[in-house]
């Protein structure tokens, strides 16, 4: 597991005599690693994305998918969604918007670093098929069909354990043509799911600061 180094200085230089009571008074920092239960981080923003769960040493930062900063699209975003993602204001979609097309093989790529993922969109009578794979493995296509009303923010593919710590993945999700489905393709957003970094704290020389 990765640790983050926190740097905290001792308080000046000091003479053997007081430094030496002031260690047997616990006065002076020693180094400790943090660890056991961490504080909810429930809310707090990330770089790109919004840390929405923090429990049992597992973060899950929720990315949304038109977020240029780990997603890529091909093509892009436009006006019109037969040849381009477009963006859809619906009120039930996360944070009230998703994406969508009607492009046969366009794609949906997430880059991430951790170890899992899942992907939560709309379904609807309209919706069709996506074929998924990551880090080049295949696995089953995705139905964003069902019929009758639209079902919103419905987790439809997930990979857990991916890697046994946090590393880099590539997701990729591929519109494509089935049978008896229709052919629009929604995609609202993604969970990363990655360890908790523990924080190492090391008594630094003398009255350095960092």
């Amino acid at each position: 597991m990765k640790k983050k180094r926190v740097y905290k200085a001792a308080a000046g230089m000091l003479a053997a005599g007081m430094l030496l009571c002031e260690i047997l008074s616990g006065t002076v920092l020693q180094t400790q690693i943090v660890s056991g239960a961490v504080p909810s981080s429930e809310g707090t923003e990330t770089a790109g994305g919004e840390q929405v769960q923090s429990e049992n040493n597992t973060v899950v930062t929720r990315i949304q998918a038109e977020n240029d900063a780990y997603v890529t699209l091909n093509p892009g975003i436009g006006t019109d969604m037969g040849s381009s993602f477009v963006v859809e204001n619906e009120a039930a979609s996360d944070e009230g918007a998703h994406i969508k097309t009607s492009v046969i093989g366009a794609s949906v790529t997430l880059r991430f670093n951790g170890t899992g993922v899942r992907f939560y969109t709309k379904k609807g009578n309209g919706a069709g098929n996506l074929s998924v794979s990551v880090d080049g493995n295949v696995y089953d296509d995705i139905s964003e069909y069902v019929s009758g009303s639209a079902q919103f923010k419905t987790k439809v593919f997930e990979a857990e354990n991916i890697s046994g710590e946090n590393e880099d993945h590539v997701l990729v999700l591929t519109t494509k043509t089935a049978e008896n489905v229709g052919s629009n393709f929604n995609f609202d957003y993604f969970e990363i799911i990655s360890e908790e970094e523990e924080a190492e704290y090391i008594q630094s020389p003398g009255d350095t600061t960092y």
